[in-house]
């Protein structure tokens, strides 16, 4: 009973638009997209060059490792609590959410790399591709499927052999 409430309140017009100064649905979900939207961009523009550069050259592998199961330790509830009482720049929620972003998608960038045949990187630096070509043509799209798809991407490709 308590659940066809909880959607009927959901379905109800008025709760949609901002009542008694209050936002709305519509505006509550907008603001949760936004900031979905930033932490998932910050994360991406802090963990894919990290990653990039460990899977390309393979420096910096174990302590990357390191650092990503520490930041994966940290309470999330009890980092959020003590942003939300210090004055931040960014909301507190973004900071958090990129905070726990990063180990993952850190992971599967770097992953990704190292799961590329290493004759096919061979021969396309025997074709005379610079380094960053080798990176921009060769590994990344060969690497994108387990890259996006994380270890989902890994299963099914090894299933298909």
């Amino acid at each position: 009973m308590l659940f066809l409430q909880a959607i009927q309140w959901i379905l109800d017009p008025g709760h949609w638009a901002e009542v008694n100064f209050q936002a709305g649905i519509a505006e509550e979900l907008g603001d949760h997209l936004w900031l979905s939207f930033l932490a998932v961009l910050f994360t991406a523009l802090v963990a894919l060059p990290i990653g990039l550069y460990i899977g390309h050259t393979g420096r910096g592998r174990g302590f990357a490792i390191v650092v990503a199961n520490v930041v994966r330790a940290v309470p999330t509830l009890g980092l959020l609590s003590v942003l939300l009482l210090v004055s931040l720049t960014i909301p507190p929620a973004v900071f958090v959410f990129v905070l726990l972003g990063v180990p993952p998608l850190l992971a599967g960038a770097y992953a990704g790399l190292e799961a590329v045949d290493r004759q096919t990187i061979d021969a396309s630096r025997a074709m005379g591709m610079t380094e960053w070509q080798v990176l921009r043509r060769v590994e990344l799209p060969l690497a994108a499927p387990l890259i996006l798809g994380g270890s989902a991407a890994r299963r099914c490709r090894s299933s298909r052999r």
